[in-house]
């Protein structure tokens, strides 16, 4: 009879590096059994109406089942390993923290994920990986419901890299995403002449389009608070979301100023821009009237 001479023990024992070359090897160690001792196929007794084998038949089975079970507990382990492994990281930010979060000269890491374990967050001056440190995120959440619209937000993480030296370059890696960045300089550091932006108006601007407020809201054209219809701009908020507060309230308590010409906070709506050379049209409609704009204006370039 053919069996190979493969102990229990060494079955249990085998390393990882093994498991898969032993495997291919009961495999075809199985599939040789099958072709050239068909008897192993298990008989039905008559006399007792109970299913038999022959011990022989029986040795092969056994060779089988354990050849079967190990191949189970090879795709049980693939399973595993891919569950524990990492999910992917997104949304990747970096924002600068102080003593006043706890995390001196520092910068914290927040990115998202699905997967609420901590992540390690590995970081080094570039160049010098054989020092890289690590440090573990924590993560929150967060979920609402509102009429027939809910939410809820992936997991956020968060990890912080203190005690940087300012100046320097550092790479970090987390899951899969490996990204560097540099470190400001020290306040009051002469090392590097400080850049001023001046940022200003030319004297061409004639309308700025803004959000954010839930309501409509058209100014006339407006300097230094006054009305100017020469020097002026003209002001629009567009985030119509239905905000009863705040300057776009027609509540009657309400002392709104004389260059609020046009409000409307009571229902949503959008603006449509409508730009040429020679002029520039604004459309505002409510979603009560997709056709017919609640407000319109048109301005024409500045004559400067």
């Amino acid at each position: 009879m053919f069996k190979p001479a493969v102990s229990r023990e060494r079955i249990h024992t085998c390393d990882s590096g093994e498991w898969c070359n032993y495997m291919h090897y009961l495999s075809f160690c199985m599939q040789l059994v099958k072709n050239t001792h068909p008897q192993v196929a298990p008989r039905r007794n008559r006399s007792h109406g109970r299913i038999s084998i022959s011990s022989q038949a029986s040795d092969f089975l056994t060779f089988e089942f354990a050849v079967s079970t190990l191949m189970v507990l090879h795709r049980i382990a693939f399973l595993v390993g891919a569950a524990l492994a990492a999910a992917p990281v997104s949304q990747v930010r970096m924002a600068l923290t102080t003593d006043v979060n706890d995390c001196a000269s520092g910068m914290a890491v927040q990115f998202a994920s699905t997967d609420a374990a901590a992540y390690d967050v590995t970081f080094y001056v570039e160049g010098d990986q054989d020092n890289a440190q690590t440090v573990q995120s924590t993560s929150e959440n967060y979920a609402f419901t509102t009429g027939n619209y809910s939410y809820a937000s992936p997991e956020l993480h968060k990890a912080s890299l203190c005690d940087l030296a300012p100046s320097t370059r550092y790479t970090y890696t987390v899951g899969n995403k490996t990204h560097s960045f540099l470190t400001p300089m020290t306040p009051g550091c002469d090392d590097a002449p400080t850049v001023i932006g001046v940022v200003g108006d030319p004297g061409d601007t004639i309308l700025d389009i803004q959000n954010h407020v839930h309501g409509y809201e058209r100014t006339a054209p407006i300097v230094n608070n006054k009305i100017d219809h020469a020097n002026g701009v003209v002001y629009i908020t567009t985030g119509a979301g239905g905000n009863f507060e705040g300057p776009a309230s027609n509540s009657t308590l309400a002392k709104l100023p004389e260059w609020s010409l046009k409000r409307n906070n009571q229902v949503y709506g959008s603006s449509k821009v409508i730009a040429t050379r020679e002029s520039l049209e604004l459309l505002w409609f409510s979603e009560d009237d997709g056709d017919k704009p609640w407000d319109s204006v048109t301005l024409t370039p500045r004559n400067n």
